[in-house]
């Protein structure tokens, strides 16, 4: 076999949905003008709708898997003083601070040209995108709120805000302007209908991001809500004072702790390879060897790293079939390869591992390998108590026995084990939280007769 190609693990297969839509990042999309409604208190404390953002961003936070600087990017709003109540790039900036997070500001048509050119490059690299909105000062209102050119940016770029989210990126945003949402989501409409304290947390709501409350969506009042396709995101909070056309509540904030934005299409299954470690000797002495390994995650489904010997570098760039991955990382830490960037049954990719040694000398590490297609089969799941899940579905006559995890959208796994009979099994998960109906992120390994041989299968599945 060639240099930096790719030999097949028979038995192994991976289910996962493919590029683009892996439920990865943490969403909250309101139909608020918070921004318009915050301040400070004498202490400089935020207030209302900025304490709502400051709590919002610190629920976002720690559910970001995407590599990132720390940084929130605010697209739409320049920076403003705390003591401007009801401005937007103000209240934004107190609560990223106190979220522990630094922020840059993109202002401007030019300016968000240049982040979205930036963030498709690799260049920039948030932990979560904030987009300001209209109703307040210091947002799109002025430069012509949902008809003006910053929202015209950020609906062309619609695709790049979903694979941010796709890989891992937090996202949030406030206002009416949603045309970007409609972009990706077409059945989705919105109703400029709105009032004022009468906000409550969904069930998925209150899972999705724990100690905001009642009180914190209810600091102001509301001008938007959301009714049609939500594709993969939930209803987090509703109005208990508006209907929408099918007379439920009106759904005012949509997102989840771990959502896609756009339909999630049929599961896939993508039988992966197991990549060669890539050798190089170093010039001076020494070696670097390239690293992938496959892990159990949809939305990440491997890791590489750099590891060197008998020299220092300065650090490592990563890139996949052309878009940057991270830049400027130590040696020997692992990095995320999100499923939005690989090629299932498209041709090779191309993994590029660019080694600049402490000298100052840049040696480049090349990995190429295929990803085959193949079908999964059904899942179903039901929960039948509050902690327990009954699953069933087929795998291959050579599995005997299967270990299985189920991910709750709110947080935490259900686990178990079972036996198979005839190529297929029925098993009880438990779980040590309890278990909201939603999406799953469903897995099983399973073990053959043959000693080290094993079949791992991870996909989506609807939890009634």
């Amino acid at each position: 076999m060639r240099r930096g190609f790719i030999g097949v693990l028979l038995g192994l297969a991976l289910a996962l949905s493919l590029p683009g839509i892996a439920s990865a990042g943490p969403v909250i999309l309101g139909g608020d003008d918070l921004t318009e409604h915050g301040d400070v208190d004498a202490s400089g404390n935020p207030r209302e709708g900025w304490l709502y953002i400051q709590r919002a961003l610190e629920n976002l936070n720690p559910k970001v898997g995407r590599p990132n600087d720390n940084t929130v990017a605010a697209l739409g709003s320049a920076p403003g003083p705390v003591e401007d109540d009801g401005n937007a790039g103000s209240g934004v900036g107190l609560a990223a601070q106190r979220a522990g997070l630094g922020i840059t500001y993109h202002d401007g048509e030019a300016a968000l040209k240049d982040f979205f050119v930036k963030l498709n490059a690799g260049q920039v690299r948030p932990k979560i995108i904030w987009l300001a909105g209209n109703g307040a000062d210091n947002d799109y209102s002025e430069s012509g709120g949902c008809s003006g050119t910053e929202n015209s940016v950020i609906t062309a770029n619609a695709g790049l805000l979903d694979q941010f989210v796709s890989s891992g990126g937090g996202l949030m945003s406030h206002g009416s302007c949603y045309e970007w949402v409609s972009a990706l989501l077409p059945g989705l409409k919105t109703d400029g209908t709105g009032d004022s304290d009468d906000l409550y947390l969904t069930p998925e709501g209150a899972s999705a991001f724990p100690g905001v409350t009642n009180a914190d969506v209810n600091a102001g009042p509301w001008h938007n809500f959301f009714e049609g396709n939500f594709g993969g995101l939930q209803p987090l909070v509703r109005s208990n004072q508006v209907d929408d056309s099918t007379g439920q509540d009106a759904t005012v904030i949509l997102g989840g702790g771990a959502v896609s934005i756009r339909p999630p299409p049929p599961p896939t299954c993508v039988n992966p390879t197991v990549v060669r470690d890539r050798k190089v000797a170093l010039p001076g002495g020494g070696q670097a060897v390239l690293a992938t390994r496959q892990f159990g995650d949809a939305a990440t489904p491997f890791r590489v790293t750099v590891r060197i010997t008998r020299q220092t570098a300065r650090g490592v760039t990563y890139g996949l079939n052309g878009k940057v991955l991270a830049l400027a990382q130590p040696t020997g830490r692992q990095i995320s390869v999100p499923a939005a960037a690989l090629r299932p049954a498209r041709g090779r990719n191309t993994l590029v591992a660019a080694l600049q040694l402490a000298n100052g000398r840049l040696v480049v590490i090349t990995q190429h390998f295929v990803i085959v297609r193949c079908s999964v089969p059904a899942v179903t799941c039901a929960r039948t108590g509050a902690m327990t899940l009954r699953c069933s579905t087929r795998t291959p006559l050579g599995v005997r026995r299967v270990r299985i995890s189920a991910a709750s959208p709110a947080g935490g796994s259900a686990i178990g084990t079972a036996t198979v009979v005839r190529g297929r099994y029925t098993a009880t998960l438990r779980a040590r939280v309890s278990l909201p109906p939603g999406r799953y992120t469903y897995r099983h390994v399973g073990t053959t007769a043959r000693r080290g041989e094993r079949m791992v299968m991870l996909r989506y599945v609807t939890v009634t």
